[in-house]
């Protein structure tokens, strides 16, 4: 396991620097879904998505892995980790590619969870800069998806990202 983390962190490296290997911060999405993996290979994460605190798109919009996420509900997201008041989570709940997920709870003001029964969940984590947020599909393990998250979070944590 450990061989892995350090091969993808390698890689993750290698796209900063060189833009030619990989075209986009997309590669991270592949990085994150792999890393949701088990013992067994079974991935637990379906979707992701990054972006900046500033609201600005770090993924794509779309696409078959890209948990597509409107403008206003990204706004929202990064507002409440700007400003670490997740109050409207708790009363409106996490809106996350137009369903309504019902607010978990919040560790150390930078991971959010949520939940709706038959559609899975959302694990979100901040990083200085950026929020990545991942979606578990019904029957996967939620812990898979946080430790996925937390991977690529703390990888730009470390880059002062």
């Amino acid at each position: 396991m450990a061989e892995v983390k350090t091969l993808l962190v390698g890689l993750l490296a290698l796209c900063l620097v060189n833009s030619c290997f990989c075209n986009s911060w997309d590669a991270y999405i592949d990085n994150l879904i792999a890393q949701s993996k088990d013992t067994s290979g079974v991935e637990h994460v379906d979707k992701a998505s990054i972006f900046g605190l500033d609201t600005s798109r770090w993924t794509s919009v779309n696409g078959d892995k890209v948990l597509e996420i409107s403008s206003t509900e990204v706004n929202t997201i990064a507002t409440a980790f700007r400003s670490s008041d997740f109050n409207s989570f708790m009363s409106d709940g996490v809106n996350v590619s137009g369903v309504k997920y019902q607010f978990l709870k919040v560790e150390d003001d930078k991971t959010v969870y949520a939940k709706k029964k038959d559609h899975g969940g959302i694990v979100m984590m901040a990083s200085k800069t950026a929020v990545v947020i991942a979606h578990y599909p019904e029957g996967k393990q939620s812990g898979n998806a946080v430790k996925a998250v937390g991977v690529i979070a703390e990888y730009l944590e470390s880059l002062n990202m």
